[in-house]
């Protein structure tokens, strides 16, 4: 799990290679899934203070993916190792 204050969301990555996205005001409605990785993620880290937005940089045995995190539950990949 990480949270990014900011934004006001909390993020679970999950056993499925999917992680989701809930915001601090309702935490039983998924607000955003994102895919793409095909392992279980064994970690997620928000790196607040790297750009204007957030990013999330998310980790598994695959592969590793960076998002930013904008603002209306929206994403961008902007790499993946």
């Amino acid at each position: 799990m990480a949270h990014a204050d900011s934004l006001k969301i909390l993020i679970a990555g999950c056993e499925d290679g999917i992680f989701r996205i809930f915001s601090y005001l309702n935490l039983n409605e998924v607000k955003l899934i994102i895919e793409g990785h095909t392992c279980p993620i064994v970690g997620l880290q928000i790196l607040d203070n790297v750009s204007d937005d957030p990013m999330l940089v998310s980790y598994a045995e695959d592969v590793v993916i960076g998002h930013k995190l904008v603002q209306n539950y929206e994403t961008n990949c902007i790499f993946k190792l």
